[in-house]
């Protein structure tokens, strides 16, 4: 079926033009349920979900507004999300002169250090974590990511009588596709000892193919 754009003349019979709307109509409606939901149901008026495709030149914008768009990063092979700040011209992918980058969470916990860790809210996203001795935490992720190129934030709390003011530290001992390790230590004048933190989160940026 293909959508008919003309407008129909006061000299059209019913008869010549009652097809052409009925088809109209049936474009329109399949059109829009792509990411929206479809008319009559409960959720009507709402999206299902959102998709973007691959633009070769960003969006203009207007003063007091921003837009969301999809193009290939300059350091990525993936198409990406990024953000255009207000009142830019068209033009290409400028971080962050214009734009701003979406980074995806692929992965994210938030655990005690305990014995077997314990997940912690419900903000775990891809990833479980388990002891291997003191101050030492795997993380693995249930579904791999596709290289070992992902960037990693970590934060641990210590919540203990008389060494809160102790410089905690911690690293990255390996890092695999499909896990990572971690290694906490902490710092009293004159020693740097490992340590099991009281609670400590990861959150990992990349793609996941």
């Amino acid at each position: 079926m293909t959508y008919d754009p003309r407008p129909n003349s006061s000299g059209d019979t019913l008869s010549s033009s009652r097809d052409p709307i009925r088809t109209n109509f049936e474009i329109i409606r399949d059109d829009f349920a792509i990411d929206h939901v479809e008319f009559d149901d409960a959720n009507e008026g709402k999206h299902s979900q959102s998709t973007y495709i691959e633009l070769a030149t960003g969006p203009v914008t207007a003063a007091n507004e921003s837009a969301i768009w999809a193009i290939q990063g300059p350091d990525s092979s993936q198409t990406e999300l990024y953000i255009r700040r207000e009142n830019i011209a068209a033009g290409a992918l400028s971080v962050p002169t214009s734009d701003l980058a979406i980074f995806g969470v692929a992965a994210a916990g938030l655990f005690s250090g305990a014995t077997p860790p314990l997940a912690l809210g419900d903000h775990n996203v891809n990833m479980t974590a388990t002891r291997q001795g003191l101050g030492l935490f795997t993380c693995v992720f249930t579904n791999d990511m596709p290289d070992v190129n992902y960037m990693v934030v970590i934060c641990a709390q210590r919540t203990e009588s008389g060494v809160n003011s102790n410089i905690i530290s911690w690293r990255i001992n390996t890092k695999a596709a499909g896990s990572m390790q971690i290694v906490f230590s902490r710092g009293i004048p004159g020693v740097n000892s490992l340590f099991d933190p009281t609670s400590w989160n990861a959150i990992v940026y990349g793609g996941i193919q």
